[in-house]
Order: structure tokens, then sequence, then C-alpha cells
């Protein structure tokens, strides 16, 4: 997945999570589209982890 992606992932995202009562569809897609997301932020936007 590409920078360009998920922002347009993001995008269909805020959407789908300002709609009320998603059907089935809208919901397994909100919930593949933030796995997505989850895991391109988790591999290009590592957070350094500080010591004390």
């Amino acid at each position: 997945m590409t920078e360009e992606e998920n922002e347009i992932y993001l995008e269909i995202v805020e959407e789908l999570i300002s709609r009320t009562n998603l059907n089935p569809e809208e919901d397994a897609l909100l919930e593949l589209l933030v796995k997505l997301i989850e895991d391109f932020e988790d591999k290009h936007y590592q957070i350094n982890t500080s010591t004390p």
C-alpha cells in the first residue's frame, strides 16, 4: 500500500464513521480499511520508545 492509498482509505474511514446504521457490507469495509491503515502505519510510522 502506498501513502496515497493510505490517505484515500483514511478519507473513506472518516466518511463511514460519520454515518449511522452501517449496513453489513459497509461495516466489513470499515473493519478492513482500519486494519489496512493500522498495518501500514505500524510499518511506516514507527514511534521510538523513550527511555526513563
